[in-house]
């Protein structure tokens, strides 16, 4: 793959889907019982006014702006105009104790915190004496700054930012250059505290543009639901940077528990779920069939014809003719049903990731004709290391990226070495030097 990405940034790539679509839809959201969209030319005119508020605020190139909000449209205007500053926005998990926020505060020196609502404000005013170098926080819906009674000035509404006047779009977009970080990503810090993963413009383009060449179907206007945690990768990836890759149109989600509605709303043609979710819409689906056990015997059955389909396809073997006829019924008669049913009826490119998936679970929805693939790969690769959606081997997590090298390390670990892997973690050179080595292999 020609490595002429390397003059692009996450910025570039985001203006240049806004000067080609300007009057597609970037994002799409719920407001009460009304559902409100945003062309990516409204997108872009938020990031530009954003952009002005923060340069107001003092953030320029270098500084870390660091966000707690849930999956709504102005994630993506803030991590933008972040962007678009030539600073680095770093998503935190909205689970994250006073505590984990006051470690990952001062461990990026955040200068703004952008926050959702009063109840992660809270958890800020708990530690703002302990976040030296954090010099504003910005809030997006609050009683507490409405009321204004007793809070300090450096609490600021997130209306006073959209109220400056816009930046030059393509002046702010060649700021940020291809080394420089266009996010850090936590990792769980399941051994000790988390290590902030730093990852490049040079970094995410080219993953983006490796995705958006090797995966088939996906094209300006591609739906798609943002609704796991914006500080994992693999959310950041799929429906931030590779969104503005291709153009995508993204419903956003704030709260997982609302996916199976939003699902039967937005009929997603990319849907992204880590094993959990496809468990439980497995688990819904299954419930529903217990309720009426002939049709439940009659729906196993036609699984079973499925499964010996795609047995057969998998190892390259002809279909035979009664076979076929059984399956194409099946999926006339009850597959395509269910499919529309769950909100998986437009659905072209299904996948998982983050962690192993039952098998059984895996099968159910390969049978019922999603297609759903497995994907493999971690923060420090930019999230993806493999992928295959055409040939689904299932039990397996596809092949490498186009352009990326991979080999077996003499312990059988899978190494990785390509433009997608990081810079290193934050602070942290023995640790980074454990991970990468001399040769450049991620470990």
């Amino acid at each position: 793959m020609s490595m002429s990405t390397s003059t692009e940034t996450i910025a570039t790539t985001f203006l240049s889907t806004v000067r080609a679509h300007p009057q597609m839809v970037a994002l799409r959201w719920q407001d009460g019982d009304e559902w409100k969209e945003w062309t990516w030319q409204d997108y872009a005119d938020r990031a530009a006014r954003v952009a002005a508020g923060l340069a107001g605020l003092g953030v320029g190139p270098g500084d870390r702006v660091v966000i707690m909000m849930r999956n709504r449209p102005e994630f993506h205007v803030v991590d933008v105009a972040t962007m678009l500053c030539g600073a680095t926005p770093v998503s935190i998990y909205n689970s994250s104790a006073a505590e984990q926020v006051e470690y990952l505060v001062n461990h990026c020196e955040a200068k703004v915190a952008i926050l959702e609502d009063d109840g992660f404000l809270e958890r800020f005013l708990e530690i703002r004496a302990n976040l030296p170098k954090l010099q504003k926080i910005v809030v997006l819906e609050s009683t507490v700054l409405e009321s204004s009674k007793g809070v300090s000035d450096d609490i600021v509404s997130f209306s006073t930012l959209l109220d400056a006047s816009p930046v030059d779009l393509d002046q702010a977009a060649a700021i940020a250059k291809p080394n420089d970080l266009a996010t850090i990503i936590y990792t769980s810090g399941t051994t000790g505290p988390p290590k902030g993963v730093m990852l490049t413009h040079a970094n995410l383009s080219w993953t983006v543009s490796s995705l958006v060449s090797s995966l088939p179907n996906i094209e300006a206007g591609t739906r798609t639901i943002s609704f796991l945690p914006m500080a994992h990768i693999a959310e950041r990836m799929v429906t931030h940077y590779l969104a503005m890759g291709y153009g995508g149109e993204v419903t956003t989600c704030p709260d997982p528990s609302l996916l199976s509605q939003y699902l039967g709303n937005v009929h997603p043609q990319m849907f992204l779920g880590v094993p959990r979710v496809w468990e439980k819409l497995h688990a819904g689906i299954q419930a529903v069939l217990a309720g009426d056990p002939e049709k439940k015997a009659a729906f196993d059955q036609a699984l079973q014809v499925s499964a010996r389909v795609h047995e057969l396809r998998e190892a390259g073997e002809p279909v035979p003719a009664e076979l076929q006829a059984g399956w194409e019924k099946a999926e006339a008669e009850g597959f395509s049903l269910l499919r529309s049913l769950v909100g998986l009826d437009a659905c072209e490119l299904a996948f998982t990731g983050a962690a192993p998936i039952p098998r059984e679970v895996f099968n159910f929805f390969l049978w019922i004709g999603v297609p759903i693939s497995e994907v493999y790969g971690l923060s420090e690769s930019s999230g993806v290391i493999t992928w295959e959606v055409d040939k689904v081997r299932p039990g397996t997590v596809g092949r490498s990226l186009p352009g990326l090298e991979m080999r077996l390390g003499d312990d059988g670990e899978v190494l990785a070495r390509g433009p997608n892997i990081f810079e290193g973690y934050l602070n942290e050179p023995e640790k980074t030097a454990e991970a990468i080595d001399t040769e450049g292999w991620l470990h």
